[in-house]
């Protein structure tokens, strides 16, 4: 008997009708949710209202355990016609010198600690039709590699990710090429170590979210060659890898020519959920449709508060590009572009990185001030002031939070400028013994960053005397504001920038994770010209390639 359109009842779920069957897997609609199951398992979850059904799917259980049985021989065979070639002999190629080219694409066992019970089974099927097609999928995997020129040994890394589709199931994988390098005036470039390894593999069962990836590990800036691409491990988070380019390699209904799409500089952590959800949510797609799902800011953990917004309002806010007003446009009801382009305007411009209206409702807090209508004054303060220069505001937040008998309306004073310059010399940062260690061992973790770079000197402060000698020749805040902390706490790095290695020349904040610009200023707090301000932005992206080259 066809199992289509039996009746079974589940344990949790109740009466359900079986829609389709699919190799091993059934699909089973609860009044309009589908589950998936496997075939083996209906027995144990479920009761039967006709015996014909019962027989049914205990032939079918017993037919596929005969074909796992036949099958295995076969996969094992195939497994080892899949090992790893590894070429260990140096060679030249388009002009640069490999001397060790390493390949790892084998098939790995897989943990399932982090999977569901119901679901381990399903996800070992699909590891093993994953890496049936690996051979075929990294055939497309055309890495675009760059090395810049810097003075020790580098690392440059590409990342593909792709949307598959295994036994009904959406799965993105994504391959990674790390090259450990250096690069000589009279040499060239010689490629010490070139790797490459599937790194990553994330899927969506039942509603329930699964991130795999490899044990990759480093020891001083070198990648070890033992078995850290050996096993596939889980984890309730995505691991975050910067993703080069995406590519669609399977028919994935409604976002075909949504997914493949030449996207560079895509954060894992930001896109993969917010992609497996627009495959079966409409508000999801929604982000994928108007094409803004590559922006770092536009998907930021959109994925978590999805359903707060209506269509309607997701709809409108990716078409006007202000997908970060989401929040104004709930609350607020506010659909004038303009003024939720010059919000946007706010957390973008000059590289600044996060909201401050986040930052404001963190300030207002700690203040106990009421936070109720905190948009709105935000509002009302874009509108009355003429530009809004972030560093000075962030700096003036920080400032006047920490003053007797500071009032709401004090955030949003007109002359915040004047203000923070008064505030600023009222306050002075005292730095303890203790602040001074903990500040000498993440000095230590970022020595990597230290190097000469197209004509400038990049410094990491070694000491909190370094912040005070460079506020006292550059007429800034970088001491008095006591920035040293945030480096402490892992929030920011500062950054010395100089033409002469022992003469400053521009003060950097950058964001401690993706090394976003922060803030860039000259002495006497100026703005940096456009082409300056342009080498800070492109710094912080090598720094940030190599940082994650080396993770």
């Amino acid at each position: 008997m066809n199992l289509i359109g039996g009746k079974v009842k589940h344990r949790k779920f109740g009466q359900g009708v079986i829609v389709e069957v699919r190799d091993r897997y059934v699909s089973v609609d609860f009044n309009g949710v589908i589950k998936i199951f496997l075939i083996e398992t209906l027995e144990t979850f479920f009761s039967f209202e006709d015996e014909n059904v019962r027989n049914a799917a205990r032939e079918a259980a017993n037919d596929i355990k005969e074909k796992k049985q036949s099958q295995k021989i076969t996969e094992e065979k195939t497994k080892e016609e899949l090992k790893t070639v590894t070429t260990q002999a140096s060679f030249y190629k388009d002009g640069i010198k490999y001397e060790r080219v390493i390949t790892f694409i084998d098939p790995a066992p897989v943990y399932l600690n982090s999977v569901n019970k119901k679901d381990r089974e399903l996800v070992l099927e699909i590891f093993d039709a994953c890496d049936k097609e690996t051979q075929t999928l990294y055939k497309t995997f055309e890495p675009k590699m760059i090395y810049p020129e810097f003075t020790s040994h580098s690392r440059s890394k590409y990342c593909v990710g792709y949307l598959t589709k295994h036994l009904g199931v959406y799965v993105f994988r994504v391959f990674s090429r790390n090259d450990v390098y250096k690069k000589r005036v009279r040499s060239g470039i010689t490629v010490m170590e070139s790797n490459t390894a599937e790194v990553l593999r994330a899927l969506q069962i039942n509603g329930r979210f699964y991130y795999f990836s490899k044990n990759i590990s480093c020891s001083n800036g070198y990648y070890n060659n033992t078995d850290r691409f050996s096993k596939w491990r889980g984890s309730k988070s995505v691991t975050n890898v910067l993703l080069n380019r995406v590519a669609c390699n399977c028919d994935c209904g409604y976002l075909n020519g949504y997914v493949a799409d030449n996207n560079l500089n895509i954060m894992t952590s930001k896109y993969v959920r917010l992609l497996l959800l627009a495959l079966v949510n409409n508000k999801a797609e929604i982000v994928f449709k108007n094409k803004v799902f590559a922006s770092t800011a536009a998907i930021s953990n959109l994925a978590d508060y999805l359903e707060e917004f209506s269509p309607k309002q997701i709809d409108f806010a990716c078409k006007n590009d202000v997908i970060n007003s989401l929040p104004v446009i709930k609350n607020l009801g506010l659909y004038d572009v303009p003024i939720l382009k010059e919000m946007e305007k706010i957390m973008r411009e000059r590289g600044w990185y996060g909201s401050i209206y986040r930052y404001l409702i963190r300030t207002f807090k700690e203040l106990n001030f009421d936070t109720s209508d905190l948009m709105k004054r935000l509002v009302r303060f874009v509108r009355k002031v003429e530009f809004l220069d972030t560093d000075i505001y962030y700096d003036y937040i920080s400032a006047i939070s920490h003053q007797n008998g500071t009032t709401i309306k004090d955030f949003f004073d007109k002359d915040y400028i004047e203000r923070h310059n008064v505030l600023l010399a009222l306050r002075q940062r005292r730095y303890t013994l203790q602040d001074e260690k903990k500040y000498s061992l993440v000095a230590k973790e970022l020595s990597w960053i230290d190097r000469e770079y197209n004509g400038y000197y990049i410094v990491v402060p070694k000491n909190i005397k370094a912040f005070k000698e460079e506020g006292d020749i550059q007429h800034n805040c970088v001491y008095q504001l006591g920035y040293y902390n945030a480096v402490i706490n892992k929030r920011s790095i500062i950054v010395f920038l100089r033409k002469d290695k022992n003469l400053p020349y521009v003060t950097i904040e950058y964001d401690y994770e993706t090394f976003e610009v922060l803030q860039a200023r000259g002495k006497y707090n100026q703005r940096l010209n456009k082409d300056l301000y342009q080498y800070v932005v492109d710094l912080g992206k090598i720094l940030f390639f190599e940082k994650h080259s080396m993770q």
